[in-house]
């Protein structure tokens, strides 16, 4: 017997060549909801945030919807960005899956712009280990070992786009 399920769901998609959109989205047992940022590459930036419970376990957890109207301007490249979003928009005045929601957006920026890279998927993989290096097993090592093993997986040349 299922208990609780829970499911969610980050998308991007390019607006315009400096707009990135990321939607997410939460279903569970008690809430649906769906959080829509935009992203100006330019500066980095949350341009504006639409966050829409659809549905929640109490009727107060409605009030606090317009939370993420707190994300504008927040810089998504930033250090800290997680500890950010939490205390900004979780906490007593805030709601947890908001946060969440927000985080898991804001983790897909990096790997969507590398996407839209040109140079090849050396290049794209070079770029991705300056921004992960150390945070995990894999991207402890060198960049080398990575384009080589990321190549053995991918067939096809690193050079091609």
């Amino acid at each position: 017997m299922i208990l609780f399920n829970r499911t969610r769901n980050s998308t991007a998609r390019m607006l315009d060549d400096n707009i990135l959109l990321i939607t997410s989205s939460l279903l569970d047992s008690m809430h649906e909801m769906e959080l829509s940022i935009r992203v100006d590459l330019k500066d980095r930036t949350i341009l504006d945030a639409d966050f829409e419970m659809k549905r929640a376990p109490y009727t107060f957890c409605f009030d606090v919807a317009d939370r993420a109207a707190g994300l504008k301007g927040f810089n998504v490249f930033e250090w800290n960005k997680v500890k950010r979003l939490y205390q900004a928009l979780a906490g007593r005045d805030g709601c947890l899956q908001l946060a969440d929601l927000a985080v898991e957006g804001i983790k897909i920026v990096n790997p969507s712009i590398l996407a839209t890279m040109y140079g090849g998927r050396a290049e794209m993989l070079k770029t991705f280990d300056r921004m992960l290096q150390g945070t995990c097993y894999s991207h402890s090592r060198p960049p080398e070992e990575k384009i080589k093993a990321a190549y053995s997986l991918v067939p096809g040349r690193l050079d091609a786009s």
